[in-house]
């Protein structure tokens, strides 16, 4: 059975100095998660064009075994 979820949004009342701040901030988060991301995706990229990346995928999928991730259902 799958559990209702409700989401209630209420107005942030600030004054301007508070929305600069808040502005700058989110900016800087949005710089680090971006670099953060883009490194990620070039260890990727690298791992997975590895000679030993490779053979092991290959030997997993010629055994018929099944990778199962860990990860959460978000609805």
């Amino acid at each position: 059975m799958a559990q209702e979820t409700f989401v209630l949004e209420l107005p942030l009342k600030v004054e301007k100095w508070q929305a600069d701040i808040l502005d700058k901030r989110y900016e800087y988060l949005r710089q680090i998660y971006n670099i953060v991301q883009q490194k990620l995706v070039r260890q990727y990229i690298y791992f997975s064009q590895q000679k030993a990346y490779r053979d092991c995928k290959n030997h997993i999928n010629d055994c018929g075994l099944e990778i199962k991730y860990n990860t959460k259902n978000y609805e």
